[in-house]
């Protein structure tokens, strides 16, 4: 089954109204009903089940009524709309509606990110919007564009759940617009290459967006020759994209293929090589194929969470292949765009909980027969889902006995951004029991992203820590 970027969106927009608790809406005759409040005629129910079948793509201002009438965050659906079109082949977004809107408002904005005044993810997706209208834009000094995506990337890498959708999107925004592209590409270079940063993977990986030979230098450079093993992680989920749009070019190709033959392939690593491989013998053809899961492919995985998950609201409804696809995705999506993108269509929507509770039941049966599985990918989606329910999991795979190192590490890297908070007690008690670099690395993250000043100054200044989370606590307290 071939799924496009409509029949998501129109998903997330019947889930929410079908599943969530603004029950009068249910009806899809009475939601028709409610739809129009300008004196306009009313709305036809037909239409309704247009948008939520994918037969009639929704535009933002489709998406937005909707979370008015149900009563959602403001700009949460948005986001995930602008974030699945964009996942998508390039083929399948809608053009940007209607001429530029006027300057008043831009200006607004400009000066606020260039101030010292935070910006609300709604204010950062509505600045990207308007600068995405305007390709001809300048700024002058041209040094503002480079302090806007810095600021952006802070904003990003601390962010979680909807307000770091927000972000994310805004940042690919700027990477493809003609002047602010090389700002914001070299803002992402500097901040992987800062080594008090904890963030390596998401400005890595984002440089997929923009096919500038910058940025197709540097991911090639990690890809040949990282500096560690995360710098390695973000190269690779950055050339997937890459080889799918065509970046690529020449001399590029022989130095992709060395690099990708020389590399260890398990694991995560191996699927993101096997795909690499794979798109590069794509190549050849006429017309490049889509990896499948971008299309509605699924994995087992899938179709049994999904019916389970529906089964734990308690409507019927029947087999649903669209959650079916989204869960596979999530899990098993060969690019972290699409794996993250596809969780957080999920944690936008009633079924949050239900699938975060199906996939922490089979990351528990999974562990207890394979004593001590890796339960990475389980682990990873569910904070990508933004719930904290595996947290006692979190809690138990790092300070528990009879987990190996795989199983530690997979819950220390799944704890930064996590739903939920641990206590500063119960994070004094997880590093006490830690030797591994990698795991005190994660921990620390997840430390600073629960927010623990006190004790990222403590890690700071702790000569005993490793360098690497030294340096992250510093940063992190900054």
């Amino acid at each position: 089954m071939t799924l496009t970027g409509a029949d998501y969106v129109g998903w997330l927009l019947r889930a929410n109204r079908r599943f969530g608790p603004a029950g009068e809406l249910r009806s899809g005759r009475v939601f028709a009903e409610a739809y129009r409040t300008d004196g306009r005629p009313r709305l036809a129910p037909s239409h309704v089940t247009r948008w939520e079948s994918g037969g009639l793509p929704a535009g933002r201002d489709v998406v937005r009524r909707y979370e008015r009438l149900l009563g959602l965050e403001p700009e949460s659906l948005v986001a995930v709309r602008d974030a699945l079109y964009r996942a998508l082949p390039d083929g399948s977004r809608p053009p940007p509606a209607g001429p530029p809107r006027p300057d008043e408002r831009l200006h607004e904005l400009l000066d606020l990110a260039t101030s010292r005044h935070p910006l609300t993810g709604p204010q950062w997706g509505e600045l990207t919007d308007l600068v995405e209208e305007r390709p001809g834009l300048v700024l002058h000094p041209a040094a503002l564009w480079r302090a806007i995506g810095e600021k952006l990337l802070a904003d990003l890498i601390t962010s979680e759940g909807t307000a770091w959708l927000q972000r994310q999107e805004a940042a690919s925004r700027l990477l493809e617009h003609p002047a602010a592209g090389r700002p914001m590409i070299e803002a992402c270079i500097d901040l992987v290459e800062d080594r008090r940063s904890p963030a390596v993977i998401e400005p890595l990986s984002l440089l997929d967006v923009t096919a500038d030979p910058a940025a197709n230098a540097y991911v090639l450079r990690h890809l040949e020759t990282p500096d560690s093993d995360r710098h390695h992680q973000g190269a690779l989920l950055a050339a997937v994209r890459k080889i799918e749009r065509g970046h690529f070019a020449g001399d590029q190709w022989e130095r992709l293929t060395r690099a990708v033959s020389v590399a260890g392939a398990d694991g995560e690593t191996g699927r993101l090589l096997a795909a690499v491989h794979r798109a590069r013998a794509d190549e050849t053809d006429t017309v490049r194929r889509a990896p499948a899961d971008e299309t509605g492919a699924v994995t087992p995985a899938g179709p049994a969470a999904a019916e389970e998950a529906t089964a734990r609201l308690g409507p019927a409804g029947g087999a649903d292949p669209v959650l079916a696809a989204l869960v596979s995705t999530a899990l098993d999506g060969v690019a972290v765009d699409r794996r993250v993108f596809a969780a957080m269509t999920i944690a936008q929507s009633p079924f949050q909980e239900p699938v975060s509770e199906v996939l922490l039941a089979g990351a528990r049966r999974d562990l207890a027969r394979r004593s001590g599985g890796d339960p990475a990918r389980a682990l990873q989606t569910m904070t990508m889902l933004g719930t904290g329910v595996h947290r006692p999991l979190l809690l138990d795979l790092l300070t528990g006995p009879g987990h190996d190192l795989a199983a530690r590490r997979a819950a220390a890297w799944a704890m930064p951004h996590c739903g939920g908070r641990f206590t500063e007690r119960q994070w004094r008690r997880i590093l006490a029991g830690q030797r591994d670099t990698s795991v005190v690395h994660g921990v620390t993250y997840g430390i600073g992203t629960d927010g623990h000043q006190r004790l990222l100054a403590e890690i700071a200044a702790d000569p005993s820590m490793p360098e690497i989370a030294r340096t992250t606590a510093r940063w992190l307290h900054s």
